[in-house]
C-alpha cells in the first residue's frame, strides 16, 4: 500500500472515531441534549437544506436573519439517502480491463518469462 493511501486510511479512521464522540449540544423538541459530532453535523445539513431563521443580537438590537434552503445541502442529502446516480456513459465507452491496462513493456516481460520455461 502506498504511503499516500496509508495516510488516507489513517485519516479516515480518525475522522470516524472523532465523529462518534458525544460532545455537541443540540436542542431536540425544546430540550438540550448531548449528541455525537456526526449527529450534530447531520442535523446541520438538514437544517441548511430546509432553510431556517435565526435571531442575531447586534448593537442595533435583535435582527431576524432568514437563511433560504441550500440546494447543495439538498443534493448531499439526496445522494446519501437515495444513493448517488451513476453517470450514463457513451455507448462505445467501456472501462478498460486489467488486460488492457498492462503496458507493452509488461506484455513483453510476460512473453519472455513464458519462453524461458
Amino acid at each position: 500500500m502506498s504511503e499516500k493511501r496509508k495516510t488516507g486510511v489513517l485519516l479516515a479512521g480518525l475522522l470516524k472515531q472523532i465523529a462518534l464522540e458525544k460532545t455537541e449540544l443540540v436542542q431536540i423538541d425544546g430540550e438540550d441534549k448531548i449528541v455525537s459530532k456526526a449527529e450534530s453535523l447531520a442535523r446541520m445539513v438538514w437544517q441548511m437544506a430546509l432553510g431556517y431563521e435565526e435571531n442575531k443580537v447586534t448593537s442595533d438590537g435583535v435582527k431576524n436573519i432568514e437563511h433560504p434552503p441550500n440546494k447543495g445541502m439538498m443534493a448531499i442529502l439526496l445522494d446519501r439517502i437515495d444513493g448517488r446516480a451513476v453517470p450514463v456513459s457513451d455507448v462505445g465507452d467501456r472501462e478498460r480491463s486489467i488486460a488492457d491496462k498492462i503496458t507493452d513493456r509488461g506484455k513483453s516481460r510476460i512473453r519472455e518469462a513464458g519462453k524461458s520455461k
